[in-house]
């Protein structure tokens, strides 16, 4: 029996309360927010920005050729790299760092992938 994808709102809802609380670009006051809240930095983190993309991944993996996570992480580190690239290098509180952080982009495959788990 194939389950049923996750929609987009449940995967945005799931992020806010997984990636997006340890996310030091996360405005101030937004920890109130709850997780249905859209945030006002959702607009330029590429998470958000590229998620219909790895939701779309995401469904087509194969789950017994690959693992969905270790898919995941791949174009979550292509996003990331993509971004930094793109990016001047930025401030962040005393240290230089980078847009997408790799253990947000690990976050974001491990919460992705369970889920779109069966």
């Amino acid at each position: 029996m194939r389950r049923i994808s996750p929609n987009l709102d449940m995967l945005k809802r799931a992020l806010r309360v997984k990636v997006c609380a340890d996310c030091p670009r996360r405005p101030p006051g937004s920890e109130c927010l709850g997780c249905d809240a859209p945030r006002t930095c959702e607009a330029h983190c590429p998470i958000f920005v590229h998620l219909p993309q790895i939701k779309a991944i995401g469904e087509r993996v194969d789950t017994m050729i690959a693992s969905r996570e270790r898919v995941l992480r791949g174009v979550m580190d292509h996003i990331r790299e993509v971004h930094d690239r793109r990016a001047a290098p930025r401030l962040d509180r005393g240290t230089e760092r980078s847009v997408l952080r790799p253990a947000q982009s690990n976050k974001v495959a491990r919460v992705v992938d369970r889920l779109m788990g069966c």
